[in-house]
């Protein structure tokens, strides 16, 4: 399989809230390519082969109250993207970064102790 959850080509304003993904085979959810102001909360992500949640040239998103567990690479990985919000997830186990902001302006990132 590929993502778990995936919100790709100008997928504006979607609310991905609630939902199980485990063991996906690339990303566990992914919003990608203008897909401008997704929210995405409240959602457990386990054991992802590459990271467990990837906002990649979407501006505008907010990543809240998600669990991430065991990802390959980054718990939660922010690139190309400005303005997001990531904030109050947990995230433990991953492979690389627990949160990784990469060429992205005006992002806010709070994490839980």
């Amino acid at each position: 399989g590929n993502h778990g959850i995936v919100a790709d080509a100008g997928s504006d304003s979607c609310i991905i809230d609630s939902n199980t993904v485990i063991r996906s085979g690339k990303n566990g959810i992914a919003v990608y390519s203008a897909s401008n102001k997704a929210v995405i909360r409240l959602n457990a992500v386990n054991l992802s082969k590459n990271h467990g949640i990837i906002v990649y040239k979407a501006d505008s998103a907010a990543v809240k109250s998600n669990t991430v567990k065991d990802s390959t690479l980054d718990g939660i990985n922010i690139g190309t993207s400005k303005n997001t919000k990531v904030y109050s997830n947990k995230v433990t186990g991953s492979g690389r970064n627990s949160i990784s902001v990469v060429n992205s302006t005006g992002c806010n990132v709070k994490t839980e102790h």
